[in-house]
This record gives structure tokens, C-alpha cells and sequence, in this order.
């Protein structure tokens, strides 16, 4: 049983798929560690980041439920059949990963889009927060074929909890969780674009980048390089539309091209609302050196104004962020923790309803 003078532990589970989940268990880490003892529930594609960023975490593997790629796209067929693999040992690895939640004695797990160990603390009645980016999906209703499996992988990877907070610069419940480094980064305008590309497409990239003589682009990853740092004093960057890489941007005052990935609907709904903030610009793979063009072009130009009613955040809300996460902590550790709901569209109506009230006024041109 716990010692009372000893610190209360919680538990982090998150994602592989990509830096974003990583970086904002980090960016909270760095703020709750001072309070909690934390244990890290991760895929092994992820350790090598929160080991480089945490010293001496407690680490707990889970399974990984990633995207196949297909160069700058999505294979759903390798998904799913990769996916099925994992759906014969499901029952061994929950039970597996309850057990080691009960030798934690974790008060809450807090979890970014990683459905093991959000099924497991239920079987041991520890308490769940859902906080991530990707349910964002879930605040918009959309017919199309690609949000109808957005929202199923949602459902499969945010499992019901005690209580949902979704971190976006559009539509958030709270906007950007941001890594110590990147919020106290000196930031300045130089010469060159950060392009970030992920490896299956790095070979299309190069050769539109190449087309470019005149411009100087600085690719990542790259571990002769500080990302941060480059981040921090490029003119703009090239991307695909992860989350994480367009807040770190945007709250650094750097314009973006986001090229989403094709197939992934998150993706592109975060390219369309930046495009719609007026803080960047969407692109694709099939028309890359046109998009590339009319972005280096137009770099001097922005910010362009907000487009549509869409209010955008760009400032840090990591300290706000933890302060949240340390309510549900002491909320929840009484007898009768809150019930276990599934965050659905419906249940964000009451939000949408609150934010039409509160539409800023705007003047015809």
C-alpha cells in the first residue's frame, strides 16, 4: 500500500503513430513530474523520444496500433490485416497490461489515443482521461467516406473515459501542448525553410525541393541537426499535417504548407483549418511543385486574416493543460470516481451551441 508521505503516481499511455502524442506527454511531463511519480505506457516506436527528454523514465511497453504506409499515403488493407494480428493476443495483452497497472498503483491514467492500457485501468477501476489531438474529428460531422473511418478508428482508440479534453489550435478544449524547448526558444527569421517528410516519401520531396535552386531547405529528420532550433529560425515550414508540427509552428509565428497524407482525414482537416486561419497553406503530393511555389512565393505575405466563424489559438496552453490534469487526479481519487462516457458529436453540442453565442461580429468588407 502506498506510503502517505510518498507522491502520488499517475500513468501516461500514448500513441506510436508519429512525435505528436510523445511530445505532448513530454511537454505535461515536464510540469507534472515536480507532483507525480508518472510511469509511461508506449509502444516501443516512441521510448527512444521520451528517454531523450525524460532521464530515467518508468517505461511500460504496450502493442502498436499504427498505419501501413504507401509512400504519402494510408495502405487500409496492411491496416487492417496488421490490425487483425493484434485482435487474436487483445485478451492476453489487456489482462497482461492490468497487472502491471495494479503493481504501478497508478491514481489516473491519462491517455493519448492509446487504447490498451485505457481498457486495461478499467478492468482495475482506475480512473481514465482521454486527452488528444485526433478526437477533434469527433467535434465535426462530415458524410464523406473518409470521416466515417476517422471516426471508427476514434472509437477504437479513445475507449470511454472518466472525462475527454481535446488539445487543438481549432476547436480545442484547450489549445497547444508545447515542450519546455519549444516555448523558450529564441525565435528569429533566417534564410531557409524546415521540411519535415516522412522516410516512404522523402525520395518525392527531395526531387521537388531540387527544382528550387535558389531557395535553401533544411530536411528532417536529421540527427546532425537541432530540430528545435532550426524550427525556431526558419522562414516557414513544409510538412505533413500532424497537429503537434502546425501548433509548434504557428506558436513560433511560422507560416505552413501542410501536405497531408493521403487517405488519413485528420490530416486533412488540420490543412483546412490552418488554410482557413490564414497562418498557411494546404498542399498535395500530386500537385507538390505548384503548392511549393505558391507558397515560397507568397511567404512575405502572411499572416492572412481568419477566413469563415472558426476562432483559432495559437498561444501555449500547456501550464493550463496540467493544471486540468491535476483536478481529475484529485476529482477522482475519491470513493465514487465520475462514470466512464464515450465522447461522441452529440455530447459537443452543448460546446457548439456556447461558441455560435459567443461569434465575434464581423464587418463587411
Amino acid at each position: 500500500m502506498y506510503d502517505f508521505l510518498r507522491m502520488k503516481r499517475i500513468g501516461f499511455s500514448l500513441a506510436g503513430e508519429g512525435r505528436g502524442h510523445a511530445a505532448r506527454v513530454v511537454a505535461l511531463s515536464q510540469i507534472l513530474k515536480n507532483r507525480y511519480e508518472i510511469v509511461y505506457f508506449c509502444p516501443e516506436t516512441v521510448q527512444a523520444f521520451i528517454r531523450k527528454h525524460i532521464t530515467n523514465p518508468a517505461i511500460i511497453t504496450v502493442p502498436a496500433l499504427n498505419f501501413v504506409n504507401n509512400g504519402h499515403g494510408i495502405d487500409y488493407v496492411g491496416t487492417l490485416l496488421k490490425t487483425l494480428k493484434c485482435v487474436k493476443t487483445l485478451n492476453r495483452d489487456i489482462s497482461g497490461l492490468a497487472e502491471q497497472i495494479r503493481r504501478s498503483e497508478i491514481s489516473a491514467l491519462i491517455s493519448d489515443f492509446e487504447p490498451y492500457a485505457s481498457w486495461a485501468a478499467a478492468i482495475c477501476d482506475v480512473p481514465v482521461l482521454n486527452l488528444n489531438h485526433p478526437g477533434v474529428i469527433l467535434k465535426f460531422l462530415s458524410l464523406s467516406p473518409g470521416a466515417w473511418v476517422a471516426r471508427s478508428v476514434a472509437a477504437l482508440m479513445m475507449p470511454p473515459a472518466h472525462k475527454t479534453i481535446i488539445c487543438s489550435f481549432y476547436r480545442g478544449d484547450v489549445g497547444p501542448i508545447l515542450r519546455k524547448e519549444i516555448r523558450e526558444a529564441q525565435v528569429s527569421s533566417g534564410d531557409y525553410f524546415l521540411v519535415y517528410v516522412k522516410d516512404s516519401s522523402r525520395v518525392r520531396m527531395r526531387k521537388a525541393l531540387s527544382r528550387f535552386t535558389d531557395v535553401q531547405f533544411r530536411v528532417f529528420p536529421n540527427s546532425e541537426e537541432d530540430f528545435t532550433q532550426a524550427l525556431a529560425g526558419c522562414r516557414g515550414v513544409i510538412a505533413p499535417a500532424g497537429h503537434q508540427l502546425i501548433s509548434e509552428s504557428l506558436f513560433l509565428g511560422k507560416p505552413v504548407l501542410a501536405i497531408p497524407q493521403r487517405g488519413q482525414f485528420e490530416q486533412r482537416l488540420n490543412a483546412r483549418m490552418l488554410k482557413l486561419s490564414g497562418r498557411g497553406d494546404r498542399g498535395r503530393f500530386r500537385t507538390l511543385e505548384k503548392d511549393l511555389h505558391r507558397f515560397l512565393v507568397g511567404i512575405q505575405d502572411y499572416p492572412h486574416a481568419a477566413r469563415g466563424f472558426e476562432t483559432f489559438r495559437y498561444d501555449d496552453d500547456t501550464e493550463r493543460t496540467a493544471g486540468m490534469i491535476m483536478s481529475f487526479v484529485i476529482e477522482n481519487s475519491s470513493a465514487q470516481p465520475t462514470r466512464r462516457t464515450r465522447f461522441t458529436w452529440y455530447r459537443t453540442i452543448p460546446e457548439k451551441i456556447e461558441a455560435l453565442k459567443n461569434l465575434p461580429v464581423r464587418m463587411p468588407a
